[in-house]
């Protein structure tokens, strides 16, 4: 299969006839490691498949929070709550709110992959 890494953000590898997997990196966690994102796309052809990889890159891009894995539950949704106050009507806010307050003693770690 055709491999082909880009300076654009991200490298695209043809699967099957129609079928692409785009790789996203995510950047280093705490060993160094590199993480990455992954979705795989179908396009009729490679300037097809391009434009479907770089919009899932800018999609990962704005969505990606380096320190989620060391949030607690608790906090990742005060701060999505935060994020998303505008958008939510009043109700709904108070209802995501209430629920948050009633666990808000918990200690579980959130745990994203893209």
């Amino acid at each position: 299969m055709n491999r082909k890494f880009s300076k654009l953000g991200y490298s695209l590898t043809q699967r099957g006839k129609r079928s692409w997997r785009v790789r996203v990196a995510l950047g280093a966690n705490d060993a160094g490691d590199y993480e990455f994102a992954y979705k795989t796309i179908h396009a009729d052809t490679k300037t097809a498949a391009r434009r479907l990889a770089e919009k899932f890159r800018d999609e990962v891009e704005a969505g990606y929070d380096k320190d989620v894995a060391n949030k607690t539950v608790s906090e990742f949704f005060s701060g999505y709550l935060k994020e998303r106050e505008r958008h939510l009507q009043k109700m709904t806010l108070y209802n995501y709110r209430s629920y948050l307050s009633m666990h808000d003693n918990t200690d579980y770690v959130v745990r994203c992959r893209h």
